[in-house]
């Protein structure tokens, strides 16, 4: 096990920069005080091929709320004090239950985060939940599960009652670590296309056909297609979008962007602005200026908040 100084990344209370855009140029960014405190950990080496990390994410004094863009991975997560409240752009909201799965999310989620409300995230590659549930996942496409409501494996609700009784995120981190080292490293069913096919789309940030994705393996469209909605949860062509959108997403929120939204085309390999437009308003329900004109990081250390989602 890494010693506990490797594993955390602390990222202490900071602000958010909102961006003005007009003419389609971002204006310099508008400063607005945000409280909450973000931990990026991660997780035991040898989980790294299922785990992408983990949260912790504490609100400060007052109500929060966060927009976030979907990002491709599913999580599993300790709701650990007072209430956090989700849902869907447009939807109604609802209350995270104490332990629960998030599964594929397709669209923007807005977060409510009361008061002094701290939450455990653990976010897995997308072929993990179908390793540790043995369901297939577009059941839960765009839903927060309790965990109890997903399996009937005691070994999970023990684990839930033991996070919770924690008296720091370093020891639930440690426990979910041993836990999910059980778990899964005696596994030798997982799908080795599927690790690739998902690695392809990562490295290409999205911009990649299915029949990409099949030429590679030599793989029917039919297998594929049927694959990915079965463990992903998602069509191989939606997940890739979800991912290209995600990351310009990423790149407008960069301290470094020009404010020129036809780059980001550009850079993610768009045929024309227009596919690109059509693509980022599908899964965010809002237009690129829309989307600059509202966002923002809420905590500080942006470069290492947005650089959780290298999908290199």
């Amino acid at each position: 096990m890494p010693k506990k100084s490797s594993r955390f990344i602390p990222v202490a209370t900071g602000t958010t920069k909102l961006c003005r855009v007009r003419n389609n140029k971002a204006e310099p960014p508008v400063t607005n005080k945000y409280h909450m405190k973000f931990r990026r950990i991660l997780p035991h080496p040898a989980l790294q091929k299922y785990i992408r990390g983990y949260w912790y994410i504490e609100s400060g004094p007052v109500e929060e709320i966060m927009s976030l863009v979907p990002d491709g991975y599913p999580e599993l997560f300790f709701s650990l004090k007072n209430k956090v409240e989700a849902g869907l752009v447009g939807e109604k909201a609802s209350a995270f239950p104490k332990t629960g799965v998030m599964g594929q999310i397709t669209s923007m989620l807005m977060a409510n985060n009361t008061a002094g409300s701290q939450v455990l995230y653990v976010k897995m590659y997308p072929w993990t939940p179908n390793l540790l549930f043995r369901t297939p996942f577009w059941h839960l496409n765009d839903q927060f599960l309790e965990l109890e409501a997903l399996t009937c494996d005691p070994c999970f609700r023990n684990l839930a009652r033991d996070v919770h009784a924690c008296e720091s995120v370093a020891a639930a981190a440690g426990l979910i670590d041993s836990f999910l080292l059980k778990k899964l490293l005696h596994l030798n069913d997982e799908n080795p296309f599927l690790r690739h096919a998902i690695h392809q789309i990562f490295t290409r940030n999205g911009a990649m056909n299915v029949d990409c994705l099949t030429g590679h393996v030599h793989a029917s469209r039919r297998y594929v297609e049927k694959l990915f909605k079965n463990t992903i949860g998602v069509s191989p062509k939606r997940y890739a979008r979800l991912i290209r959108v995600k990351k310009a997403s990423i790149l407008m929120l960069d301290k470094k962007f020009s404010g020129n939204i036809s780059n980001i085309a550009s850079c993610l390999e768009y045929y024309d602005q227009s596919h690109f437009l059509k693509d980022f308003k599908s899964v965010t329900g809002q237009t690129p200026t829309s989307f600059l004109r509202s966002q923002g990081v809420p905590f500080d250390r942006v470069e290492e908040y947005l650089g959780q989602w290298d999908y290199s």
